[in-house]
């Protein structure tokens, strides 16, 4: 039986955060990124996503999307919660 989209995102997502806790942070955004062009709406991935970025040091990139996410999903705990978070570490407490 195949698996939903939903399924699949899941998936990569799971694969993803494996890679992460390998330290192959670069691998770990390739599944984040399959993740969410399977479900643009799966707010984990696309956090997970934010958080790799900027471990690579693409700050800018990451900064970037999360507030895409945020942006797009304003009523997202997790989302408010990850963004407010990275605004406290970058000291912008506005």
């Amino acid at each position: 039986m195949a698996k939903s989209l939903e399924e699949q995102a899941m998936a990569e997502y799971e694969r993803g955060m494996k890679e992460m806790e390998a330290d192959r942070l670069e691998k770990a955004l390739r599944h984040f990124e399959r993740a969410t062009e399977i479900w643009s709406g799966f707010v984990p991935a696309r956090l997970a996503r934010a958080n790799t970025l900027i471990q690579l040091e693409r700050i800018d990139e990451g900064m970037a999307d999360m507030a895409d996410t945020v942006a797009e999903f304003p009523d997202d705990f997790l989302a408010l919660f990850s963004w407010g978070s990275l605004l406290l570490v970058d000291g912008d407490y506005d």
